[in-house]
Protein backbone atom coordinates (compact mmCIF):
# COMPACT_ATOMS: atom_id res chain seq x y z
CA UNK A 1 0.00 0.00 0.00
CA UNK A 2 1.67 3.18 -1.05
CA UNK A 3 0.69 6.43 0.80
CA UNK A 4 1.70 9.92 0.00
CA UNK A 5 2.33 12.98 2.21
CA UNK A 6 3.04 16.55 0.83
CA UNK A 7 4.99 18.40 3.42
CA UNK A 8 6.02 22.45 3.31
CA UNK A 9 8.29 22.43 6.63
CA UNK A 10 7.06 25.76 7.98
CA UNK A 11 7.28 26.27 11.74
CA UNK A 12 8.68 22.43 11.78
CA UNK A 13 5.43 21.37 10.09
CA UNK A 14 7.00 18.04 9.41
CA UNK A 15 7.04 16.63 12.83
CA UNK A 16 3.01 16.56 12.95
CA UNK A 17 3.55 13.66 10.75
CA UNK A 18 5.04 11.48 13.48
CA UNK A 19 1.29 10.76 15.10
CA UNK A 20 -0.33 10.64 11.74
CA UNK A 21 2.25 7.87 10.78
CA UNK A 22 2.06 5.95 14.09
CA UNK A 23 -1.75 5.49 13.73
CA UNK A 24 -1.25 4.72 10.07
CA UNK A 25 1.28 1.71 11.39
CA UNK A 26 -0.87 0.98 14.38
CA UNK A 27 -3.84 0.25 12.63
CA UNK A 28 -2.31 -1.75 9.64
CA UNK A 29 0.41 -3.77 11.65
CA UNK A 30 0.71 -6.65 8.68
CA UNK A 31 0.27 -4.95 5.77
CA UNK A 32 3.12 -3.50 4.24
CA UNK A 33 3.22 0.18 3.41
CA UNK A 34 5.73 2.51 1.57
CA UNK A 35 5.24 5.97 2.95
CA UNK A 36 6.20 8.58 0.20
CA UNK A 37 6.96 11.97 1.58
CA UNK A 38 6.63 15.02 -0.94
CA UNK A 39 8.89 18.18 -0.17
CA UNK A 40 11.22 21.21 -0.46
CA UNK A 41 13.02 20.93 2.74
CA UNK A 42 12.21 19.36 5.91
CA UNK A 43 13.14 18.66 9.35
CA UNK A 44 12.44 15.55 11.42
CA UNK A 45 13.91 13.23 9.21
CA UNK A 46 15.67 10.63 11.75
CA UNK A 47 12.86 10.67 13.80
CA UNK A 48 10.37 10.06 11.08
CA UNK A 49 12.58 6.78 9.86
CA UNK A 50 12.87 5.67 13.19
CA UNK A 51 9.23 5.33 13.70
CA UNK A 52 8.88 3.75 10.64
CA UNK A 53 11.42 1.04 11.44
CA UNK A 54 10.24 0.32 14.45
CA UNK A 55 7.41 -0.59 12.74
CA UNK A 56 9.19 -3.00 9.76
CA UNK A 57 7.77 -0.34 7.46
CA UNK A 58 9.59 1.79 4.16
CA UNK A 59 9.32 5.59 4.01
CA UNK A 60 10.65 7.49 1.07
CA UNK A 61 11.73 11.27 0.95
CA UNK A 62 10.83 12.79 -2.31
CA UNK A 63 12.89 16.28 -2.89
CA UNK A 64 11.10 18.68 -5.35
CA UNK A 65 13.67 20.35 -7.27
CA UNK A 66 14.22 24.03 -7.97
CA UNK A 67 12.45 23.52 -11.38
CA UNK A 68 9.29 22.19 -9.94
CA UNK A 69 9.24 24.68 -7.23
CA UNK A 70 9.36 27.23 -9.54
CA UNK A 71 6.32 26.25 -11.74
CA UNK A 72 4.39 25.08 -8.28
CA UNK A 73 5.22 28.79 -6.85
CA UNK A 74 3.52 30.41 -9.48
CA UNK A 75 -0.15 28.89 -8.93
CA UNK A 76 -1.94 30.62 -6.35
CA UNK A 77 -3.19 29.26 -3.05
CA UNK A 78 -5.41 29.91 -0.31
CA UNK A 79 -4.21 32.36 2.40
CA UNK A 80 -3.92 30.84 5.06
CA UNK A 81 -2.22 27.70 3.32
CA UNK A 82 0.83 27.84 1.76
CA UNK A 83 2.81 26.39 -1.58
CA UNK A 84 2.72 22.85 0.33
CA UNK A 85 -0.82 22.50 -0.85
CA UNK A 86 0.51 22.71 -4.42
CA UNK A 87 2.63 19.56 -3.97
CA UNK A 88 -0.15 17.52 -4.55
CA UNK A 89 -0.04 17.91 -8.35
CA UNK A 90 3.39 16.33 -8.61
CA UNK A 91 1.63 12.74 -7.25
CA UNK A 92 0.97 12.92 -10.99
CA UNK A 93 4.22 12.93 -11.82
CA UNK A 94 6.20 10.69 -9.40
CA UNK A 95 3.90 7.99 -9.55
CA UNK A 96 2.18 5.63 -11.84
CA UNK A 97 0.50 3.02 -9.96
CA UNK A 98 -2.76 3.87 -7.62
CA UNK A 99 -1.66 6.17 -4.20
CA UNK A 100 -3.94 7.18 -0.88
CA UNK A 101 -3.29 11.02 -0.44
CA UNK A 102 -3.24 11.77 3.16
CA UNK A 103 -2.96 15.18 4.51
CA UNK A 104 -1.06 16.06 7.31
CA UNK A 105 -3.77 16.78 9.57
CA UNK A 106 -5.19 13.45 9.01
CA UNK A 107 -5.24 10.23 11.31
CA UNK A 108 -6.13 6.80 10.97
CA UNK A 109 -8.09 5.25 12.92
CA UNK A 110 -9.32 2.28 11.02
CA UNK A 111 -8.31 -0.12 8.57
CA UNK A 112 -8.16 2.09 4.80
CA UNK A 113 -7.16 -0.89 2.21
CA UNK A 114 -10.17 -0.56 0.74
CA UNK A 115 -9.37 2.51 -0.94
CA UNK A 116 -7.31 0.97 -3.33
CA UNK A 117 -9.81 -1.24 -4.99
CA UNK A 118 -10.24 -0.53 -8.62
CA UNK A 119 -13.33 0.12 -8.18
CA UNK A 120 -12.86 3.40 -7.40
CA UNK A 121 -11.77 4.75 -10.97
CA UNK A 122 -8.92 7.64 -11.18
CA UNK A 123 -9.67 9.43 -8.43
CA UNK A 124 -11.80 9.20 -5.09
CA UNK A 125 -12.84 11.07 -2.11
CA UNK A 126 -15.08 12.55 0.33
CA UNK A 127 -17.77 15.05 -0.41
CA UNK A 128 -17.31 18.00 1.04
CA UNK A 129 -19.49 17.89 4.80
CA UNK A 130 -19.37 22.21 5.27
CA UNK A 131 -23.05 22.49 2.74
CA UNK A 132 -22.29 25.99 2.80
CA UNK A 133 -18.71 25.50 1.09
CA UNK A 134 -20.31 22.84 -1.06
CA UNK A 135 -22.83 25.12 -2.15
CA UNK A 136 -20.81 27.91 -2.29
CA UNK A 137 -18.56 25.71 -4.72
CA UNK A 138 -20.57 24.27 -6.86
CA UNK A 139 -22.58 27.40 -7.48
CA UNK A 140 -18.93 29.24 -8.18
CA UNK A 141 -16.95 26.88 -10.39
CA UNK A 142 -20.04 25.24 -11.89
CA UNK A 143 -19.73 21.67 -10.84
CA UNK A 144 -22.52 19.11 -9.96
CA UNK A 145 -20.82 18.27 -7.01
CA UNK A 146 -17.88 18.89 -4.60
CA UNK A 147 -15.13 16.94 -2.57
CA UNK A 148 -12.63 17.52 0.06
CA UNK A 149 -9.00 17.06 -1.48
CA UNK A 150 -7.35 15.70 2.06
CA UNK A 151 -7.65 12.70 1.58
CA UNK A 152 -7.75 10.70 -1.61
CA UNK A 153 -7.30 7.78 -3.51
CA UNK A 154 -5.45 8.56 -6.44
CA UNK A 155 -4.43 6.89 -9.86
CA UNK A 156 -1.98 9.32 -11.61
CA UNK A 157 -2.25 6.92 -15.01
CA UNK A 158 -4.94 8.53 -15.75
CA UNK A 159 -3.62 12.10 -16.92
CA UNK A 160 -0.13 12.80 -17.75
CA UNK A 161 1.62 15.19 -15.49
CA UNK A 162 2.38 18.03 -18.13
CA UNK A 163 -1.39 17.31 -19.47
CA UNK A 164 -2.46 17.79 -16.00
CA UNK A 165 -0.42 21.29 -15.21
CA UNK A 166 -1.44 22.55 -19.06
CA UNK A 167 -5.10 22.14 -17.47
CA UNK A 168 -4.53 23.60 -14.33
CA UNK A 169 -3.37 27.33 -16.11
CA UNK A 170 -6.20 27.23 -18.64
CA UNK A 171 -8.59 27.07 -15.41
CA UNK A 172 -6.52 29.68 -13.43
CA UNK A 173 -6.96 32.05 -16.45
CA UNK A 174 -10.80 30.90 -17.08
CA UNK A 175 -11.92 31.24 -13.15
CA UNK A 176 -9.48 33.55 -11.53
CA UNK A 177 -10.65 34.38 -8.53
CA UNK A 178 -13.44 31.80 -8.28
CA UNK A 179 -10.68 29.87 -7.20
CA UNK A 180 -10.42 30.48 -3.72
CA UNK A 181 -9.32 27.36 -2.21
CA UNK A 182 -6.37 26.89 -4.21
CA UNK A 183 -5.21 23.54 -5.43
CA UNK A 184 -8.63 21.46 -4.31
CA UNK A 185 -10.96 23.78 -6.20
CA UNK A 186 -8.70 23.16 -9.68
CA UNK A 187 -8.85 19.32 -8.62
CA UNK A 188 -12.88 19.61 -8.57
CA UNK A 189 -12.75 21.09 -12.02
CA UNK A 190 -10.10 18.65 -13.38
CA UNK A 191 -12.01 15.78 -12.23
CA UNK A 192 -15.85 16.32 -11.75
CA UNK A 193 -16.79 14.20 -14.12
CA UNK A 194 -14.79 10.89 -13.07
CA UNK A 195 -14.91 11.53 -9.44
CA UNK A 196 -16.16 8.86 -7.45
CA UNK A 197 -17.62 9.53 -3.73
CA UNK A 198 -16.09 7.65 -0.96
CA UNK A 199 -18.33 7.00 2.54
CA UNK A 200 -17.62 10.23 5.00
CA UNK A 201 -15.87 7.47 7.35
CA UNK A 202 -12.81 8.28 5.02
CA UNK A 203 -12.73 11.93 5.62
CA UNK A 204 -14.32 12.33 8.85
CA UNK A 205 -14.08 16.43 10.08
CA UNK A 206 -15.05 16.99 13.86
CA UNK A 207 -17.72 18.72 14.30
CA UNK A 208 -18.78 18.49 10.80
CA UNK A 209 -19.22 14.47 9.83
CA UNK A 210 -21.06 12.17 11.82
CA UNK A 211 -21.22 8.44 12.17
CA UNK A 212 -18.26 6.06 11.90
CA UNK A 213 -14.23 7.32 11.73
CA UNK A 214 -11.88 5.33 9.93
CA UNK A 215 -9.09 8.49 8.82
CA UNK A 216 -10.60 11.90 10.99
CA UNK A 217 -9.22 14.99 9.53
CA UNK A 218 -8.68 17.61 11.52
CA UNK A 219 -9.26 20.62 8.90
CA UNK A 220 -8.99 24.15 10.44
CA UNK A 221 -8.30 23.68 13.90
CA UNK A 222 -5.44 21.51 14.96
CA UNK A 223 -5.11 19.13 17.85
CA UNK A 224 -1.70 20.42 18.20
CA UNK A 225 -2.40 24.11 18.52
CA UNK A 226 -2.82 25.31 21.83
CA UNK A 227 -6.31 26.88 20.69
CA UNK A 228 -8.04 23.18 20.09
CA UNK A 229 -7.23 21.84 23.37
CA UNK A 230 -9.79 25.36 24.90
CA UNK A 231 -12.22 24.30 21.64
CA UNK A 232 -12.75 20.62 21.57
CA UNK A 233 -12.05 17.50 24.01
CA UNK A 234 -13.81 15.05 22.15
CA UNK A 235 -12.92 11.52 21.38
CA UNK A 236 -11.11 13.12 18.34
CA UNK A 237 -9.28 14.72 20.34
CA UNK A 238 -7.98 11.98 22.11
CA UNK A 239 -7.30 9.28 19.92
CA UNK A 240 -4.76 12.27 18.73
CA UNK A 241 -3.18 12.25 22.13
CA UNK A 242 -2.94 8.19 22.56
CA UNK A 243 -0.77 8.08 19.03
CA UNK A 244 1.02 11.56 19.45
CA UNK A 245 2.13 9.60 23.25
CA UNK A 246 3.53 6.45 21.02
CA UNK A 247 6.16 8.99 19.40
CA UNK A 248 8.85 10.85 20.45
CA UNK A 249 6.67 13.71 21.23
CA UNK A 250 5.25 12.23 24.37
CA UNK A 251 5.73 14.87 27.39
CA UNK A 252 6.71 17.37 24.92
CA UNK A 253 4.58 20.70 25.19
CA UNK A 254 2.22 21.49 22.61
CA UNK A 255 4.10 25.45 21.52
CA UNK A 256 2.60 25.26 18.35
CA UNK A 257 0.92 28.49 17.98
CA UNK A 258 1.09 31.65 16.29
CA UNK A 259 -1.06 34.66 17.23
CA UNK A 260 -0.31 36.15 13.75
CA UNK A 261 -1.07 32.85 11.96
CA UNK A 262 -4.35 32.75 13.55
CA UNK A 263 -5.43 36.24 13.09
CA UNK A 264 -4.41 35.78 9.38
CA UNK A 265 -6.49 32.77 9.60
CA UNK A 266 -9.28 34.94 10.77
CA UNK A 267 -9.47 37.76 8.78
CA UNK A 268 -9.50 35.46 5.71
CA UNK A 269 -12.02 33.85 6.21
CA UNK A 270 -14.04 36.42 6.76
CA UNK A 271 -13.28 37.83 3.78
CA UNK A 272 -13.96 34.89 2.02
CA UNK A 273 -17.77 34.92 3.63
CA UNK A 274 -18.18 38.48 2.15
CA UNK A 275 -17.65 37.17 -1.15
Amino acid sequence: MKCVFCVHDESCYSRNLLPALAALFENHRDVPIEINIIHFGISWVSELKCLAESYGQSIRFLSVSEVELEELGKLPVTGFLNIGANLRFLIFKYFNEPVIYLDVDTLVVGDIQALLRSEWGPIAAVREPSRGLWRKKCNELDVPDYFNSGVMRIDPDFVPYNVLMERVHMLLNDYGTKISWGDQDILNLIFSDVVKFLPEEFNYIPGLSSGRKRIIHYAGRKPWSLRYRFWRHDSCYEDYLSFREITVLAGVPFDDYSPWRWLKYRFLRLWMHRQ
